[in-house]
């Protein structure tokens, strides 16, 4: 029988290399499934953050409205959103007299609340409707109905 010696006189020495080869196949493929998880994993933590900001922005907003509909007036054009109040001279009549005028002068400022989109806090958006904008079914004349519908 003959072996196979190599130049330093050691039988089997392309055993090792194939050894070696071998692990750095399984380093390499333990290292490419661990960098696709990671990148997964962080692509799945920016959408659930950009849920949570967009969730945030939403309540914000949500808050500000109910604020604003708190304590602002509400005028023919809409839904103020500072103390502007510009009085008529009967207004200003009354405010000598100590009597508190109520005005429903437009600002220019107003909120519409007729459904009209604004943009909110961050990414969120809002539409104020009061009732004056709905169309009853029950209520409303014929001309009216067949329009809506």
């Amino acid at each position: 029988m003959t072996d196979v010696v190599s130049a330093r006189g050691r039988p089997d020495a392309g055993f090792v290399l194939l050894m070696v080869i071998g692990m750095l196949v399984v380093v390499s493929l333990l290292a490419a499934a661990m960098a696709t998880t990671v990148m997964r994993m962080r692509a799945d933590q920016q959408r659930e953050d950009a849920l949570v900001e967009g969730l945030r922005d939403a309540q914000s907003t949500e808050a500000t409205a109910i604020y604003l509909l708190i304590g602002q007036r509400v005028t023919f054009a809409g839904l103020t959103i500072d103390n502007q109040l510009p009085m008529t001279a009967d207004e200003r009549t009354m405010l000598a007299q100590g009597e508190v005028p109520i005005s429903n002068v437009p600002v220019g400022n107003e909120i519409r609340l007729d459904g009209t989109p604004y943009r909110g806090r961050g990414s969120a958006t809002f539409a104020l409707q009061d009732d004056r904008g709905l169309v009853s079914v029950n209520w409303s004349n014929q001309v009216i109905r067949d329009r809506w519908l």
